[in-house]
């Protein structure tokens, strides 16, 4: 009876904790329809039909794999795509995260959420607190990238990822792919062709990335971003995390290797630590014509011999332009390339632009980065940038209530959530909805939600700003008063005085050609916030003025009505005090 328990227990045990396969039931793979994951089941049954792994897919929910570290025997999730049958489609994360993927298959090759990928288009996946272990080619995204027509966009992975050859924090190998907009955290470690982001680069691209990673090699080949760079383009990235290795270790980059090779406005600030040779700030060893320009190191740096403050050796030919190292925190007065400066002139900006470094690139300043440059895209303290607001409106129309805001650059932003609540109501703030956001972008970008319900009263409205990691802030308050709209008014702004943002409220009660712009004291136009046809409605527009000094401002509102019977203006004085 007791022996018949245990088998019974065992039974209900394997049961609970087994997988299921079940196929997406929304999409049919095609590009216009793709399939869409829902939930761990659904992503299972991708990985257990290899005769699907050319098709599209979309994620449409926050997926926790913790359940995989129990799948087959204790080896965990099963990669998609291997060197039999590659990963050939498309998947579209939309930002939802993937938690606690687990995979434990030590002698297995092509390990990562994706073994192998030829051609695949990937974006948008979200990969928090892998445990991911494999023997040649892992990364917590991918194991293998391959061809010119790869890319993997806007996406990010931390975690613990091991293996022995070809490890990276988000891909193992990538060969002649393309990666931007992605980043690591955590831990990576494995032999040889270790690096925080990409094991190995080959004729690839990576720009606009970074890794906070921290790096171990055990053999050969280390780096904070990349181990072993051939004839690849590395471009607008960075590394903070330490590496520790045995031979070919740099901050950025252990070996940079081939004529077209080429690594420019990056920089590494982690620490160095190898017990072998070639070894350097930024790069480790540089070799047949590879160049780097106009990028920097700030860690420490420790190996035997052919230490570098920026470049360990330079194997062949090799070109170091317009570069610099720390000598000061660097412990190194030599490199095989670069200009070793001290502290007090890495922090200071002639030093950079003198040598041609572009402002639209790079920017500097004290209690920024620990006061070194720091790549435009950035946050002060180094972490990608959250959407800029520039504008917040709402108005009526018949639809409904339109909210209109725009953004002047974004990072990693994931997206904005759009919350309602009526005033004077105890109740909280509610969400209406989600509009995706552009990842990064240094250019102009506008949304629009329309809240439909039928309401009155007045209802406020506000943003939530979300970044990839999660971190978020709220946007100022509009609001809108739904009555019928009796008079053209401009309203005092508020706050006022303010700091750097204020609120402009006004109404017009019919259709009218309206231009609400901001003049200094002298009557200069500085500032169009408005000047566009407008239906009737209350609507409010954000101004920052973060970029203006303290003092007295002026708003001015114009609107002629289409039917050419009004003509309003109005004047309202602001105060500024910074």
């Amino acid at each position: 009876m007791h022996k018949f328990l245990i088998i019974l227990f065992c039974v209900i045990s394997q049961n609970l904790f087994a997988q299921t396969s079940v196929p997406p039931s929304l999409g049919d793979g095609s590009p216009g329809n793709p399939y869409q994951i829902a939930n761990l089941n659904n992503l299972f049954w991708i990985t257990q039909n290899s005769n699907q792994w050319d098709k599209n897919y979309i994620q449409t929910a926050e997926i926790d794999a913790s359940t995989s570290s129990t799948w087959d025997g204790g080896a965990g999730y099963s990669p998609i795509g291997d060197d039999v049958t590659k990963f050939i489609g498309v998947y579209d994360g939309q930002n939802y995260k993937i938690l606690n993927l687990y995979v434990s298959r030590n002698t297995k090759d092509y390990v990562g959420l994706f073994g192998y990928t030829v051609g695949a288009n990937i974006s948008n996946v979200k990969l928090e607190s892998v445990n991911i272990l494999g023997s040649t080619y892992v990364g917590g995204l991918i194991g293998r990238q391959e061809t010119y027509t790869s890319y993997v966009t806007n996406s990010y992975s931390n975690g613990s990822v091991h293996g022995v050859n070809y490890v990276g924090g988000l891909i193992g190998e990538q060969n002649t792919g393309n990666v931007t907009d992605c980043n690591t955290a955590g831990t990576v470690s494995g032999e040889s062709y270790v690096g925080g982001l990409v094991g190995q680069q080959y004729q690839s691209a990576v720009t606009n990335c970074f890794s906070t990673s921290s790096v171990t090699s055990t053999v050969e080949f280390a780096g904070g971003l990349t181990a072993y760079h051939y004839v690849a383009t590395t471009e607008n990235s960075y590394s903070t995390g330490t590496v520790n290795g045995v031979s070919h270790v740099g901050g950025l980059i252990g070996m940079e290797n081939g004529s077209s090779a080429t690594i420019t406005n990056c920089y590494s600030v982690g620490d160095v630590i190898a017990t072998g040779a070639a070894v350097g700030g930024l790069i480790g060893e540089q070799g047949n014509s590879a160049n780097v320009s106009k990028c920097y190191s700030s860690g420490s740096v420790t190996g035997t011999s052919y230490v570098g403050g920026l470049i360990g050796t330079i194997m062949n030919t090799g070109s170091a332009t317009d570069c610099f190292w720390d000598l000061t925190t660097s412990g190194q007065s030599s490199s095989q390339g670069g200009t070793g400066k001290l502290t007090t002139d890495m922090k200071n900006q002639t030093t950079f632009l003198n040598a041609g470094w572009s402002s639209a690139v790079w920017n500097i300043g004290d209690g920024i980065n620990n006061g070194y440059p720091y790549l435009d895209w950035q946050n002060p303290d180094g972490t990608p940038l959250p959407a800029e607001l520039t504008g917040f409106n709402a108005f009526i129309s018949e639809v409904g209530i339109i909210l209109n805001w725009s953004t002047a650059t974004e990072v990693n932003n994931y997206g904005f959530e759009v919350e309602r609540k009526l005033l004077g109501d105890n109740f909280e703030w509610e969400t209406l909805g989600f509009v995706e956001g552009h990842g990064n972008s240094n250019s102009h970008k506008e949304y629009t939600f329309i809240d439909g319900d039928n309401l009155s009263g007045v209802v406020q409205y506000r943003l939530k700003q979300i970044d990839i990691d999660g971190r978020f802030e709220y946007s100022g308050i509009v609001d809108v008063e739904i009555n019928t709209v009796k008079k053209f008014e401009l309203s005092q702004n508020f706050p006022n005085p303010f700091n750097p943002s204020t609120v402009i409220k006004y109404s017009i009660p019919k259709e009218s050609k309206v231009k609400v712009s901001i003049y200094t004291v002298l009557g200069e136009e500085i500032f169009q916030l408005v000047n566009t046809q407008q239906n009737e409605g209350y609507y409010n527009v954000t101004w920052n003025a973060q970029n203006l000094s303290s003092g007295i401002y002026f708003v001015r509102i114009v609107a002629n009505s289409i039917d050419g019977r009004n003509n309003f203006v109005s004047i309202k004085k602001m105060i500024l005090i910074k």
